[in-house]
């Protein structure tokens, strides 16, 4: 085809640098927008993370909190998805619940003595409605909760995926039954089985309770042996137990009678590289010989 330009090429030069002036706004103007947009989204994300993650210390740098510290300001504030709110409600904060007896009690749908201890606190609440706020915990999602009908038919509400509040209260068994004061500070950490209503009452009415404090050993290890290097203890509340290994390079076959000891209130068999059969043999014998 005559008198067709290619790229330009054979164009007069005005013409040339008339189409470059109107292409290259166009395209200067299409590539600033987008890095607007970019820019924009980036910004988005970042208050998104933020407003997720920033009311909040990460979990790994949280101090947990025992009897005796104040709820820190940023934790009152954090807001926290909830079920089976009153008012209907998605999200609460600790903060809603200042200034009364607050029972801080983290539970599980799974869990039976949980569920029970939250019908009576439940029943409980009822009668000291301006004094107490019993808010059940869970780290379970809003659909595992909800699909439990034990709590809906509760009157209270419940904080779901709340990981972060057991970085603040670690711990391994449930219930687990946290109580901060009306003046923020944490009064004691306990089991389900100190939330009776006498003692909640003594509590709002000022009187001095000496709580036994749960214990929970978070840094015991299920697939170590336990009492070894400290595991689940020294062994102070051992009644009985029984080692079986392969053979001990430089022991050789021995057994013994019972050997008791008094002063620890002890009594142990040992048997070192012998028979299967010689082991019953043992036991059959020597059993009968073990104190009361």
């Amino acid at each position: 085809m005559t008198g067709f330009y290619t790229n330009g090429r054979g164009m007069p030069k005005f013409l040339r640098q008339k189409l470059s002036q109107t292409i290259t706004p166009f395209y200067s103007w299409r590539t600033a927008l987008l890095v607007l947009v970019f820019v924009c989204f980036q910004f988005v994300c970042l208050a998104q993370e933020s407003r997720d993650n920033g009311a909040l210390k990460a979990s790994d740098s949280i101090k947990p909190l025992e009897i005796g510290d104040e709820i820190p300001e940023e934790l009152w504030e954090a807001p926290f998805q909830v079920m089976n709110h009153p008012e209907g409600k998605e999200t609460i904060t600790l903060n809603e619940y200042r200034g009364k007896l607050l029972i801080l009690d983290f539970w599980a749908s799974w869990c039976a003595p949980c569920v029970r201890s939250l019908r009576a606190l439940d029943s409980i609440q009822t009668s000291f409605k301006d004094e107490l706020a019993v808010l059940p915990i869970t780290q379970e999602s809003l659909e595992v909760v909800e699909a439990n009908s034990n709590i809906k038919a509760l009157g209270l509400p419940s904080i779901v995926n709340a990981s972060i509040l057991k970085s603040y209260f670690p711990h391994r068994i449930i219930p687990h039954l946290v109580w901060v004061g009306e003046d923020g500070i944490v009064k004691a950490i306990t089991d389900h089985k100190t939330a009776t209503r006498n003692n909640i009452e003594q509590f709002i009415t000022g009187e001095t309770l000496n709580f036994p404090v749960k214990v929970d050993l978070l840094d015991f290890k299920p697939d170590k042996p336990l009492f070894v290097n400290g595991n689940g203890g020294n062994g102070d509340f051992l009644l009985y137990r029984s080692l079986i290994s392969s053979p001990i390079p430089g022991l050789s076959s021995m057994g013994s009678m019972v050997v008791s000891d008094t002063l620890n209130n002890t009594s142990r068999i040992h048997a070192i590289i012998l028979h299967v059969s010689l082991l019953y043999n043992i036991v059959l014998v020597w059993f009968s010989s073990f104190p009361e």
